[in-house]
């Protein structure tokens, strides 16, 4: 993440990490107190059922992706 940051941080332009996982929990704890990284978690649901499909939208609206 920190070499994104260097990278592609600027004036004009600034990293945000969205995190897309069924493991909240860990990734709170691990991610959670830092200030550009956001979870689609957070975003409203209707339904446990229209999260994952609002994952894949999310993702695919991403410039670039890091995989565990």
């Amino acid at each position: 993440m920190d070499i994104y940051r260097e990278k592609y941080n600027s004036e004009t332009h600034i990293v945000l990490f969205i995190l897309a996982t069924d493991d909240t929990i860990w990734t709170s704890t691990m991610f959670g107190d830092l200030s550009d990284v956001v979870f689609t978690t957070s975003a409203p649901k209707e339904s446990n059922q229209l999260q994952p499909t609002f994952d894949l939208a999310t993702m695919s609206l991403c410039n670039h992706s890091i995989f565990r």
